[in-house]
């Protein structure tokens, strides 16, 4: 149960500019920006914000995005952010069989060696302490420009925020997301084969 109740959609002045980014992006406008819309002006500098990193003009694209944000937060436990990592992922068009292997992703043939960089890299960003080594940077320049490499940093730190956020106030998970985590097994499953 949510520690911090959300403020309604309909409540919130200045946020209309960013719903439908959200809208198309999740198909609802998320739990965690109505909870953080109880302080208006962060809500407001965060939607920018998410808006530009997760923009589809971005050089890396969305589908990998959409994985750095489910294995970044499942490095963490966040179940929220996950949650929305696979959402987001079939969203994007990713097969739920990848969705569901990503914690095997430096065994599984269903990732390439430039998102097994990619994602090996999410995962040291996203430990505490940070693990990123210089191999993994030398790694990802085998197949990422240097501004591809600040793009996917700049998602690895973006989710780092909202899992840390999320966890500390129980954000409710909405329905569609959360219904993917508990198909995929959840933690516990880490995450089973899509059914």
């Amino acid at each position: 149960m949510a520690r911090i109740s959300k403020v309604k959609l309909e409540d919130i002045r200045g946020l209309e500019p960013y719903k439908p980014h959200f809208v198309k992006m999740f198909g609802f406008v998320p739990n965690a920006f109505l909870t953080i819309a109880q302080v208006p002006e962060l809500a407001i500098a965060l939607s920018g914000l998410i808006k530009e990193v997760q923009s589809a003009d971005r050089e890396v694209s969305v589908q990998l995005r959409t994985m750095i944000t489910e294995i970044a937060s499942a490095t963490v436990g966040c179940m929220y952010c996950t949650a929305h990592g696979m959402h987001l992922s079939i969203n994007a068009g990713i097969p739920e069989e990848k969705v569901a292997q990503i914690m095997n992703f430096e065994s599984s043939p269903l990732f390439s060696p430039a998102e097994k960089a990619a994602l090996s890299y999410a995962v040291a960003g996203a430990s505490s302490p940070n693990a990123v080594t210089d191999d993994h940077i030398r790694e990802l320049k085998k197949y990422y420009t240097e501004r591809q490499i600040v793009e996917i940093t700049a998602q690895v730190a973006l989710m780092g925020f909202f899992n840390r956020f999320n966890d500390s106030l129980a954000v409710d998970v909405e329905d569609a997301p959360k219904g993917l985590f508990e198909k995929f097994g959840g933690f516990t499953g880490q995450f089973k084969q899509a059914s």
